[in-house]
């Protein structure tokens, strides 16, 4: 029985903590062993308690690749989604009261939610999230993901089906709820939580990009990386600024950046090899895509991936979200 059912059957509830657990290394193998050890273990309570979903939770909290807020498209991915979904149809199941009371819940719909983002599915993520909403109300976190949700799907192909009405009102709510994000941390030394104070300028970034307005979009991301200089995804907007005002070469440095910062970058790797393949060097756009490929062997690939930015090159004089 998960901890939180034990504490509420006794009508006691689990206080908030700053104990953190942190490894020290050591030596490598002895490492390996441990982590193996304890995906063992989850593993075989997941098989003996399939109804619990906290052990689900668990075990995909630890074999999950991430980049800061994202998933990332690697071996393993689909496997563990339809392990979070089983977990995450048993909290819908239970009765109101019972699911409102694990505290692990709105984490574990975002984790579901960044899965199938992961994938394209931003209507998948959507569902889940709001789902998650409709249990605990108003919950910041779980709002702070529907944002990121609605944002991928004004990005993404799926803005076809949208219309001008329902994209604006989207964008408008998508920005209150970072918004508050950002409110409730006024003080980032105060708080671990980046989803507060740093992934919103981020998002709010992209935002203000697709709406056509390249300078507030980099002071956006400006202020990231101020907060945080080996934000990946900080240079990548800054990389999608300069290349949205058509400055190729000074784009690709900014992607450069991304990529060296921290090589998990998805989406730095696809934009900067559409970005290299439009500057004409052909040759080292092929490699850009093999190491992608290399690193995400699990994604659908690129010709096929959503590059919305190359809708606001000069030229083309698109504006993705209208106010």
């Amino acid at each position: 029985i998960a901890l939180e059912n034990w504490a509420t059957a006794r009508a006691l509830t689990i206080a908030p903590s700053p104990l953190a657990v942190l490894h020290d290394g050591g030596d490598t193998a002895r490492v390996r062993s441990r982590v193996e050890r304890n995906r063992r273990l989850l593993r075989d309570a997941t098989r003996e308690y399939p109804y619990e979903p906290y052990f689900a939770y668990c075990l995909a909290a630890e074999t999950l690749v991430m980049l800061e807020d994202e998933v990332l498209p690697v071996a393993g991915l689909r496997k563990t989604e339809k392990r979070l979904t089983r977990a995450w149809d048993n909290v819908v199941g239970m009765d109101g009261a019972i699911s409102r009371e694990l505290g692990y819940g709105p984490e574990l719909a975002g984790l579901l939610g960044a899965c199938r983002l992961a994938r394209g599915d931003t209507a998948g993520a959507l569902l889940v999230v709001q789902q998650a909403l409709d249990l605990w109300h108003d919950d910041l976190y779980l709002r702070y993901r529907r944002a990121v949700a609605v944002i991928a799907q004004l990005t993404s192909a799926a803005k076809k089906e949208l219309t001008v009405v329902s994209a604006a009102s989207l964008k408008k709510r998508a920005g209150r709820d970072l918004e508050d994000c950002l409110a409730s941390a006024p003080d980032a030394s105060e708080t671990s939580d980046k989803w507060r104070y740093l992934y919103p300028l981020r998002y709010l970034g992209l935002l203000t990009l697709a709406g056509g307005d390249c300078d507030a979009a980099e002071e956006r991301f400006d202020k990231a990386l101020s907060l945080s200089p080996l934000y990946s995804h900080a240079w990548l907007g800054k990389a999608d600024c300069a290349r949205a005002r058509g400055e190729g070469r000074r784009a690709m440095g900014f992607y450069l950046r991304a990529v060296t910062t921290d090589d998990s970058n998805l989406s730095a790797w696809v934009r900067g090899c559409r970005t290299l393949e439009e500057l004409g060097f052909i040759d080292n756009a092929k490699s850009w895509r093999a190491k992608a490929e290399t690193l995400f062997p699990e994604y659908p690939g690129f010709r096929g991936a959503s590059d919305w930015v190359s809708e606001l090159l000069p030229g083309k004089n698109t504006v993705l979200m209208p106010s």
